[in-house]
């Protein structure tokens, strides 16, 4: 949730949604064939008499005891001994077992062990004990659901972090910088002093609620007495995963300088705490938190994805100079740009607009301060976050905005 939050952060909720599904799919695939392969059984001999048991108690009898291999001799004369289990013994034919096994986990490999108290299982269940164990664990499947729920979530309480984080927060500080021209305009780095610790706290109350409702209350109580050795697994696993990814190419470097630097440019543009790079220049009134945007853009047109190849850059002095492509072309910007944002963003502007000079803004205006007048602020603010809440359940998030944040600027103007 932290990750999705902080790309939602500086880019917009869809595409830090868009980015984060297909990751998290593949990680949960791999945690899901994970929990498959540590839950296949283990056969532990070559008669016509066997035991079975789960490759995770197969892991714990090993480590717990020494000795237990024993050689295949040792093993057969043991094949006609009765194992039972709860007092139930089966009979199985070993042939079948291993078809079975091998055809449900080409990893699979036999094993000679000689161990007790373990259950012997006919070939009449193995079907219904495969089909169990392909099962899913209700831990295992509401992970899944909560940590893909998370990403939404996550994405939509990150938004309202930074300005550019989602539509409204433009919608908002257009309206208000109209309104109080002549007065402290809200910047990128007060907008973030304002909303990043709510946002953590919501977060932390979405985590909290995701895991109450799909892992179960107890989930909170045993989070930190999970089992060593399957925690170990899991960490291997994604630990061999991400030691493929390999070293970071150029291109990704590069896009992480270019990306930092744009962070710092919104940030230092003007600080509440010290003078920003526009009251050094004198800039006050001709530059905005697009001018940061607008010159990292245009740097990605022209920055090479691969090391330049020319003056000291260059490593072979005899061969010509390469050229490179950039990290972004007007064709994959024409095909991945969210032009639909754009377009709803200026569909918006546009109503708002609209209403303000048709005057429908301060009818509006005017009806709702006739219902409101006689409340107390704390039910009017209750009153107008119900309401946003339920017109946005139908309706794009910055349509709403355009629209009513002028009328409750005016609104509240007139009751303070």
């Amino acid at each position: 949730m932290l990750t999705t939050a902080f790309l939602s952060m500086w880019m917009s909720n869809v595409a830090a949604t868009a980015m984060m599904v297909p990751i998290v799919l593949s990680m949960l695939d791999e945690l899901i064939a994970h929990h498959k392969r540590s839950e296949l059984p283990v056969v532990t001999s070559d008669s016509d008499m066997v035991k079975i048991y789960s490759a995770a108690e197969f892991r714990n009898r090993i480590s717990s005891s020494a000795g237990l291999v024993t050689s295949d001799t040792e093993t057969e004369s043991k094949a006609n001994e009765s194992y039972v289990d709860s007092g139930v013994g089966f009979d199985i034919d070993i042939q079948e077992i291993k078809e079975n096994l091998a055809s449900n986990d080409p990893t699979f490999n036999e094993m000679s062990v000689q161990t007790d108290d373990l259950a012997v299982i006919s070939p009449g269940h193995m079907a219904h004990l495969h089909k169990e164990l392909n099962k899913m664990p209700t831990e295992i499947s509401g992970l899944c659901k909560a940590v893909l729920l998370s990403i939404c979530y996550a994405a939509n309480l990150g938004g309202t972090g930074t300005l550019t984080g989602t539509g409204p927060n433009i919608v908002l500080t257009n309206t208000l910088n109209d309104e109080y021209a002549n007065q402290n305009r809200i910047t990128f780095a007060s907008w973030m002093v304002f909303a990043v610790p709510a946002m953590l706290v919501c977060l932390v109350l979405a985590w909290f609620w995701l895991l109450i409702m799909f892992l179960g209350s107890r989930s909170l109580l045993n989070m930190f007495s999970w089992k060593q050795s399957k925690n170990d697994g899991i960490s291997e696993l994604f630990q061999h995963k991400y030691q493929e990814l390999g070293k970071m190419s150029f291109a990704e470097k590069s896009v992480l300088f270019w990306f930092v630097v744009l962070v710092f440019l919104w940030v230092s543009r003007k600080p509440t705490f010290m003078r920003g790079w526009q009251d050094v220049f004198h800039l006050d009134g001709f530059t905005s938190d697009a001018c940061p945007a607008m010159l990292i853009a245009c740097v990605l047109f022209v920055w090479p994805t691969q090391m330049p190849d020319f003056l000291f850059w260059r490593q072979n002095s005899a061969s010509k100079p390469q050229r490179h492509s950039s990290l972004m072309t007007w064709a994959a910007m024409q095909k991945k740009f969210s032009w639909s944002i754009i377009i709803l963003l200026g569909g918006g502007y546009a109503m708002a607009k609209g209403i303000e000079v048709s005057g429908l803004q301060n009818r509006i205006g005017c009806l709702m301060r006739h219902f409101v007048s006689d409340l107390d602020q704390i039910v009017i603010v209750i009153v107008v976050v119900i309401m946003i809440s339920v017109i946005t359940v139908v309706a794009s998030n910055s349509a709403t905005a355009s629209i009513f944040l002028p009328v409750l600027v005016s609104l509240f103007g007139s009751l303070l």
